[in-house]
């Protein structure tokens, strides 16, 4: 079954209305099962959705890899970490391609740490802190889950956990005024979340302390827009 298919993500659109309400701080999922998205995904009885939620994040991450691998500068880095990195795809490519880098994901597991195929995965949350000491970091396709203010906290976190010549890279679409809007009516169902102006992501990375220090087109677009690689510096 698809994930968009799946009931509990469906019938969150009956609530979708009053998700709207300038006095309503919670998205469509979160009025309807009574707590946010994520939260739902983690108890034992919903592995089901969390798989199929998975493995779509895996999907398009398998779709779009050959790209990243293309085009993100990783000369001179011998560390790097996947900041809400899922099954590993991405940091398994790197991996594969770069095997003198040490290649860490971070998201919230069942376990503390364990290592497969050259990479350690890490259990934590992106709203209470990220590891230090990494050359790089990376957050692929986790900020247009989240509203400016918790975007704003995850990069806050990645600015407490850089170092003063560490780079993050920050993989999203990035709006166009002619885009779809399709694919943001998806983000609000789930978590409030939304596809970002390039001024917008200026916005969230300053409020963080970070700087947009470069932006690399990865000339592969999808029906919801173009993706990038959004270089952000101390």
């Amino acid at each position: 079954m698809k994930f968009e298919l799946d009931p509990a993500f469906w019938n969150a659109w009956s609530q979708y209305s009053a998700s709207l309400s300038k006095v309503n701080e919670k998205s469509a999922f979160e009025l309807t099962h009574h707590e946010p998205f994520f939260y739902y995904l983690n108890h034992e009885n919903n592995k089901n959705i969390k798989t199929l939620f998975d493995n779509l994040m895996a999907k398009k991450t398998d779709v779009i890899n050959k790209y990243i691998i293309e085009y993100i500068p990783l000369n001179g880095i011998s560390s790097f970490i996947d900041i809400g990195g899922g099954l590993g795809s991405f940091a398994k490519n790197i991996k594969m391609h770069y095997p003198h880098i040490q290649c860490h994901v971070m998201d919230q597991y069942d376990f503390t740490k364990k290592e497969s195929e050259g990479v350690t995965f890490i259990n934590g949350n992106f709203f209470t802190a990220i590891p230090s000491g990494y050359d790089a970091y990376c957050i692929k396709n986790v900020l247009d889950d989240w509203p400016d203010n918790q975007a704003i906290d995850i990069l806050k976190n990645c600015h407490k956990a850089m170092q003063k010549d560490s780079v993050l890279y920050v993989i999203d679409m990035i709006k166009e005024p002619n885009d779809a809007a399709s694919f943001d009516l998806y983000m609000d169902t789930l978590l409030l979340g939304r596809k970002r102006y390039k001024s917008e992501f200026e916005f969230v990375a300053k409020q963080a302390g970070l700087s947009i220090t470069n932006i690399y087109n990865l000339n592969f677009s999808t029906e919801n827009g173009s993706n990038y690689i959004i270089e952000m510096k101390k």
